[in-house]
């Protein structure tokens, strides 16, 4: 509650012009989000393309907090930093979702009592009568979502679609490849640390870009007849990237469609061929993505972090005490020799 009421008070400080029904509307996105915009998930994507090309890009940030687990995109913002319709409305329609979700699952109420107690204060642009008045009418009717009032739209004219605020850190990712993308193919190398969530961002990522394929580097782990001390000296070495460079480079750098084995770790061999369509973005999701005979592949990178605590958390929770016991003894020195030896958190475009 004290972050909404910061929030509150600080928007009361930018929007002098915020009528009762605008601070209410407030606190109805931080408590419930999007989820009561979405009926039919294609005309919300239409309703924002059609309002994204009718604004001008201005200068005010890409996302501002409103408390709850959720933030306001502003689309002059998102056209000016290159964020698609379809993009943000895939963000938009995922976050109602998740919202609609929670709602269902924990009944939330509107914290009412916090409006009055800053309008009590004096520090919103209302008094304390004003409100009363406007709560009257609203709690009667039921608590309906809200649209602007007159004078906020005429003041400040808001366009914005909410999303969840774990969406926010992936703007300036999402903002990259959409601006790639109106130039042609794209490849995202998604790189980083054991259970830093490379998976769960790539699966993201098809989710978020339909038609988008994806490329595991663990199919290209290294096969037994080339462990050779020489070859395990380097760092990154236990990755097949020769392989990697033959039957998967082209494709991953033009787009085009491409064939490649897959390699079983459990077999000790290749188990069959995976087929990948030609795709406009396509992902290479693994640790060792970006050694540097692959890196000329990629047109945007990405690495993602881990505190050591929290590394040592989801292993546990995902391998057991076992496999966190062979990732400690094998899995985690390698790839921070790695990590270090070829720097390869600077060398990535992202840092997540």
């Amino acid at each position: 509650m004290h972050e909404l009421r910061c929030i509150l008070i600080e928007n009361a400080r930018r929007f002098e012009h915020m009528q009762p029904r605008d601070a209410v509307k407030l606190v109805y996105q931080s408590t419930f989000g999007p989820g009561h915009m979405i009926k039919e998930p294609e005309q919300a994507r239409k309703r924002l393309r059609c309002e994204m090309q009718a604004l001008s890009p201005d200068s005010q940030p890409l996302s501002e907090p409103i408390g709850g687990g959720f933030v306001r995109v502003n689309l002059r913002a998102a056209k000016r930093e290159g964020l698609s319709p379809e993009t943000l409305g895939a963000l938009f329609v995922q976050s109602a979702q998740e919202a609609q979700a929670a709602q269902a699952a924990q009944k939330k109420e509107l914290p009412l009592l916090l409006l009055r107690q800053l309008a009590a204060e004096g520090v919103l642009p209302f008094g304390a009568g004003e409100l009363e008045d406007f709560l009257a009418q609203y709690c009667a009717s039921g608590c309906p979502a809200l649209s602007h009032s007159e004078d906020y739209r005429a003041a400040y004219a808001p366009a914005y679609r909410v999303v969840c605020a774990k969406y926010a850190r992936l703007l300036p990712l999402l903002c990259a490849l959409d601006r790639a993308l109106a130039w042609g193919p794209v490849s995202l190398a998604i790189e980083g640390r054991c259970a830093s969530g490379k998976t769960t961002l790539a699966d993201f990522l098809l989710r978020v870009y339909p038609g988008a394929r994806v490329v595991h580097m663990d199919d290209f782990f290294l096969p037994p007849h080339m462990r050779t001390g020489q070859r395990l000296a380097q760092a990154g070495g236990n990755v097949h990237y020769e392989r990697f460079l033959e039957e998967a480079g082209r494709g991953v750098r033009t787009g085009e469609a491409f064939s490649h084995r897959v390699f079983d770790c459990s077999q000790g061999g290749f188990s069959g061929e995976r087929h990948l369509p030609a795709a406009a973005l396509t992902l290479v999701e693994g640790s060792y993505s970006m050694r540097p005979e692959l890196e000329p592949l990629y047109t945007v990178s990405v690495f993602l972090d881990i505190s050591p605590q929290e590394q040592q958390r989801r292993i546990a929770r995902r391998n057991g005490p076992e496999g966190l016991a062979i990732f400690n003894g094998r899995w985690i020195p390698l790839e921070e020799r790695y990590f270090q030896e070829m720097d390869v958190a600077r060398r990535c475009l992202f840092r997540l």
